[in-house]
């Protein structure tokens, strides 16, 4: 009589590990689906504001070796100022930090 009495417990006790190691794989395929959608919308994200902003845009292999070849040709060369910086005798502004 006493085995008929502890089996039911056994039987739930397993069923409820059994739920639980089901929950806890749940969770973590639940978990690895929202990282992994994080990098991609992190990805997304900066390739959108790296073309929506100005003067930063995301470049493809060939606009990179475009650009490298071109440079070496010499047409986009950098041409020195016609004439040399002036220095002047003015004081330097005073900025100070407590006010």
């Amino acid at each position: 009589m006493e085995r008929k009495s502890q089996r039911p417990a056994q039987d739930h006790t397993r069923l409820a590990r059994l739920r639980r190691d089901d929950a806890l794989s749940r969770i973590a395929t639940i978990n690895r689906s929202i990282g992994a959608a994080a990098l991609v919308m992190t990805g997304v994200l900066g390739l959108y504001l790296s073309k929506a902003l100005p003067g930063h845009q995301a470049s493809t292999q060939s606009q990179s070796t475009q650009s490298q070849s071109t440079g070496s040709s010499g047409s986009n060369q950098l041409t020195p100022p016609p004439s040399s910086p002036v220095q002047t005798q003015q004081p330097a502004p005073v900025v100070s930090g407590a006010s």
